[in-house]
């Protein structure tokens, strides 16, 4: 999420000021700009980072989104070679990553398909670990899974239960996927080929890192994360690794969630379950638990399941809010590939080293706990390379477009055009294709004297002199001359002319192809539309005009011929009265050669017209041709038009509160970085040509109408702008800002944002004054070769930290600066530790929301079966009871106190063997159930073996102590009696050196969650509520002794 800041919502910065800045920067001329782009590229083009080995691992959908954020970034950094990703999910579309961030290739991802659960389900005898740790012996969870698998969910969903079957089953492919990774991991030769594939000089360290990144509100990450922990400690315990986590809080998902109070409830449940376990798992009240499917795959519950624990929500620690989750993504995916790809993890792991030792020196003063969860932020100056050159890219094709497809050309001109090569072809032959010139053209192919067609009519006495035959004679000449050139002469011509037009029309193709091609260059596919629409248009008239000049010459023909015909008949009639007629023989004569000549024209004009026909077909085969080539443009246009919206400024500003990463660009510098930097059209296409294989000719074409070859195109004039923007360092600009009076103030204005915007990602408040989180703040500053500049940035970065940075009393932190090798991006990162889950006010919301969706009969929300879960103490800190309040709990958990009825008995008597209990209880407790003893009393079955305690299980109230009719009045009558206090203390205290404090916590907690279950419509349950919150609170004292 990058944003343009400006202190009144719109940029200070000039044109005049973003033109002289960019032209500075890019070594364009001003004072010695070849020196300093010298100094420049030399920095820029060398930077060393000496990084460690990072293995990004997500599980869920949320997670994986946001890993795939921090590939993306890491490949803008050149780091994304050293660093290993692994994605887990129930989910296959997490492969795909999300809003335009990289996929995870097949090695990258581990796909836990939900149908594989089925082998738990339908053989459950076969998996009996399984069914001890869900407890689906129990008809009400077995139902309730098969009915969710029945369903053919395509992901967990937000069922914790099913998301950790999905891990159980697919458990051999996890593990294998995990050791791989890790191998790959330490393989030296692997690191030698990193670091050969990288563009920057990078060293790899032998420090490891593990981060692993899921939702607590979900059902795939929040089901498997602790397990993959484990399992990640078991596999690395002979190595230096360290495992960072960080969990996404259900705050993230609120903006989204509105509206939908039964999944609100349900997240807020399972992630108040999925904290539990892991603050159980904290303190080693789990490590007897063994871990995976069972059998041979099982592997023990790690209470250092990790080095760091990181929540991060939307809630900021000054009180602001980033208000989607793809904001809280954001700057979880800016912090670590932050750390990941840059020197600012070194500075931070002595600093966390550091303030972890501090933090178990001085647990919660509350709870007595360690104080190992922590949160973070981040916000960033950037020169987002990325963006510029996809806004630079899109100006570019944009321009492409416009120059060789859809540049306007006025019709008018495009008429003149036409017509120009219509007078001159430029064929070799020299032809015009101007009808009459054609035509005469060709007629004098054919028959180049028209006088010569009579010329067998008449004797010739000399050149010039010419008598007429005998009358006789003539008609016959006469007679034979018509038969001949009916019936040979004019097939013949006819031929010919078929000859001349194809040839012709082959010219005049090559000659239209040629003349459409130097438009192209010219005036763009709009401007051959244009004419060959013009050639075409004109082509047609004339092409009209010759089919009715030929059919009328073909007529005139025909009555010439006629009356020629009759004139014979005529003069043969009259041949006796008239031997000598020159006169009816010269009309003769005359009426024969205008046939002959009506004739040839008719053929003549026919072959034009065919010609002019090919012409035509040349011409809309064109206008076609470059119709589709610009309606694909056209849309093409669209693409790019979104693609340059998409990277413009404007587009970048946020509104909401997440300022993550702040551009220091504006759009009149982009579009002087686009004019400095655009690569020359000629040899992209020529380039482009060359990967398509595709000739010039063609190239145009084939880029409108193949997406492959269009993308191709943008990527490669992508490349030559990111190539190019990459000698560019964010330091200079910043530093060139600053010093400019014009934008001076609203470059401070950012930096101020960016150190302001970088608060703690959660609003957690401890209660006590003493108690102070420890805080790491570091400040990553690019190396610049311009010392001058690297100091100015650094100073005003600083004076901006330390004046606003911590937001209350709770947080000390006090920046550091550290220069680092990704040239394009200050970073303010802040890692704040020493707090407990109880610290949150969003985990008593969850906490009341569980306590809720049991008091409902929610399914399951936890993992473990209630035995496990029954040990797990409360996150929130439990008041200490009073006295007297205490003891009544108790009593009511081992029937020292019984219901009978709807009165409420006295029953503990000291004899001097011990305790006896008289009365039997119609209330279900640790002893009675359903009116009857239980078969195992559980912890006081010691106290009964050696005598000390009797349950007598009688019915007879008589001689038994009433202490009221309602739960209200016993628990008064309770508190106001000292003897019956002391002795239930003395007879608890018997119990805990008998059986140990740990039974006995594990029994008062899990009467404590046998009380919550209560029906709402129990006239009883906010006093038993307490009574349960009591019991609970008494449990976690007996844990710490």
């Amino acid at each position: 999420m990058t944003s343009n800041f400006s202190p009144n919502g719109t940029s200070s910065i000039n044109t005049a000021t973003a033109m002289n800045f960019a032209n500075r920067i890019s070594g364009a001329a001003t004072s010695t700009p070849a020196k300093e782009n010298k100094n420049l590229e030399q920095g820029i083009q060398s930077p060393h980072r000496t990084l460690g080995r990072s293995l990004v691992i997500s599980c869920g959908t949320t997670a994986s989104k946001c890993a795939s954020q921090i590939k993306g970034r890491l490949t803008q950094q050149g780091a994304n070679h050293i660093t290993h990703f692994l994605a887990l999910d129930t989910d296959e579309a997490a492969q795909s990553g999300a809003g335009g961030w990289p996929s995870f290739s097949d090695d990258e991802f581990v796909l836990m398909a939900t149908d594989r659960v089925r082998n738990v389900i339908d053989n459950p005898a076969a998996h009996p670990d399984l069914v001890d740790r869900y407890e689906l012996d129990n008809p009400n969870n077995m139902a309730f899974l098969k009915r969710i698998v029945s369903e053919g969910p395509t992901q967990a969903g937000q069922v914790r239960l099913l998301g950790n079957l999905c891990w159980q089953a697919s458990f051999p492919q996890v593990r294998n996927a995990v050791r791989r990774t890790l191998r790959s991991l330490m393989d030296a030769q692997a690191d030698l080929r990193k670091q050969l594939e990288c563009d920057a000089e990078i060293s790899i360290s032998r420090r490891i890192t593990i981060y692993v990144l899921f939702s607590n509100a979900g059902g795939t990450g929040s089901s498997m994360a602790l397990e993959l922990m484990s399992l990640l400690r078991l596999l690395t315990r002979n190595l230096d690794v360290e495992i960072v986590a960080c969990m996404f809080m259900p705050s993230t998902f609120e903006a989204v969630l509105t509206g939908h109070p039964a999944q609100q409830l349900r997240i807020a449940a399972s992630a108040h379950a999925t904290a539990m376990e892991m603050d159980s798992f904290r303190q080693g009240l789990c490590n007897r638990l063994q871990l995976g499917p069972g059998g041979r795959n099982s592997f023990p519950a790690e209470s250092n399941f990790c080095d760091q624990l990181y929540v991060v929500g939307p809630n900021l620690a000054n009180g602001r809010a980033l208000e989607s989750p793809q904001g809280v993504q954001d700057a979880v995916a800016l912090a670590f590939a932050g750390q990941i790809g840059t020197e600012v993890r070194d500075q931070l792991k002595v600093d966390e080293a550091n303030q972890a030792t501090l933090r178990g020196m001085a647990p919660d003063p509350v709870t007595g706990r360690d104080r190992y969860v922590g949160t973070m932020g981040a916000t960033a100056l950037a020169l987002p390379v990325d963006r510029i050159s996809k806004f630079c890219t899109a100006l570019k094709i944009m321009s492409l477009l416009d120059d060789c497809w859809l540049r306007d050309v006025p019709l008018r001109d495009s008429a003149t055009q036409a017509r120009g090569w219509l007078d001159r072809p430029g064929t070799t032959s020299g032809l015009s294709l101007q009808p009459p010139v054609m035509t005469r053209r060709l007629k004098n192919l054919v028959l180049p004297k028209p006088g010569s067609v009579i010329r067998s009519l008449f004797r010739h006495v000399g050149p010039t002199k010419s008598v007429h035959l005998s009358t006789g004679r003539f008609i016959e000449q006469a007679e034979k001359l018509m038969s001949h050139f009916k019936n040979v002469q004019l097939g013949e011509m006819e031929t010919r002319l078929n000859n001349f037009a194809d040839d012709f029309i082959q010219e005049f193709r090559k000659s239209f192809t040629k003349a459409a091609q130097r438009i192209v260059q010219s005036s763009g596919y709009l401007g051959v539309r244009q004419f060959a629409s013009a050639v075409a248009e004109q082509t047609e008239m004339s092409i009209k005009q010759l089919a009715a000049e030929s059919l009328a010459d073909q007529q005139r023909s025909e009555n010439m011929l006629a009356k020629a015909k009759e004139t014979l008949a005529v003069l043969s009639t009259s041949m006796r009265m008239y031997p000598r007629d020159p006169g009816r023989r010269n009309q003769a004569a005359s009426l024969i050669q205008s046939s002959v000549v009506s004739a040839v024209d008719g053929l003549t004009k026919s072959a034009v017209k065919v010609v002019l026909e090919g012409v035509y077909r040349a011409a809309i085969q064109w206008r076609d041709r470059a119709s589709a080539v610009i309606e694909n443009a056209n849309s093409r246009r669209v693409e790019i038009i979104d693609l340059l919206r998409n990277s413009t400024k404007i587009e970048h500003q946020i509104t909401t509160n997440s300022l993550v990463e702040i551009d220091v660009s504006t759009e009149e510098i982009d579009r002087t970085l686009y004019r400095r930097f655009q690569p020359d059209t000629a040899l992209v296409l020529e380039k482009l040509g060359h990967m398509l294989d595709v000739p010039a000719s063609r190239l145009l074409e084939r880029i409108t109408a193949d997406q492959t070859a269009f993308e191709l195109l943008i990527q490669t004039v992508n490349e030559e702008f990111t190539a190019a923007l990459k000698r560019i360092s964010i330091v200079d600009f910043v530093a060139e800002l600053l010093k400019d009076p014009a934008s001076q103030r609203e470059m401070q204005a950012r930096i101020r944002q960016m150190v302001v915007g970088c608060q703690p990602m959660w609003d957690a408040e401890s209660g006590q004054l003493s108690t102070e989180f420890s805080e790491t703040l570091i400040i990553g500053i690019p190396r610049c070769p311009a010392e001058g500049k690297h100091a100015a940035v650094k100073a005003a970065v600083l004076a901006a930290a330390t004046r606003s940075v911590n937001p209350n009393g709770q947080y000390n932190s006090e920046p550091c600066a550290v220069t680092i090798s990704d040239p394009h991006t200050i970073y303010v990162i802040r890692m704040t530790q020493g707090g407990c889950f109880h610290y949150l006010p969003e985990v008593a919301a969850c906490k009341d929301a569980y306590d809720e969706w049991n008091r409902i009969g929610g399914h399951t929300v936890h993992t473990f079966n209630a035995g496990i879960v029954s040990r797990f103490p409360d996150l929130l800190p439990i008041s200490k009871a009073d006295r007297g309040d205490a003891a009544f709990a108790v009593a009511m958990a081992y029937s020292i106190v019984v219901q009978r009825g709807p009165n409420w008995y006295w029953n503990l008597k000291t004899t001097g063997s011990g305790f006896e209990c008289s009365l039997t209880s119609h209330r279900d407790s640790l002893i009675f159930k359903g009116g009857q003893i239980v078969e195992k009393p559980g912890a006081v079955e010691q106290l009964i073996h050696r005598g000390r305690l009797l349950y007598k299980c009688e019915n007879d109230i008589a001689l038994a102590e009433l202490m009221g009719e309602s739960l209200v009045q016993a628990q008064r009558t309770f508190t106001e009696n000292l003897e019956m206090i002391e002795a239930v203390e003395k007879w608890l205290k018997e119990l805990r050196v008998t059986v140990g404090n740990d039974t006995v916590a594990s029994e008062l907690s899990q009467f404590g969650e046998q009380l919550k279950s209560v029906h709402r419509s129990d006239r009883d349950r906010e006093l038993l509520m307490k009574i349960a919150a009591t019991l609970m609170g008494l449990a976690v004292e007996l844990r710490q002794g």
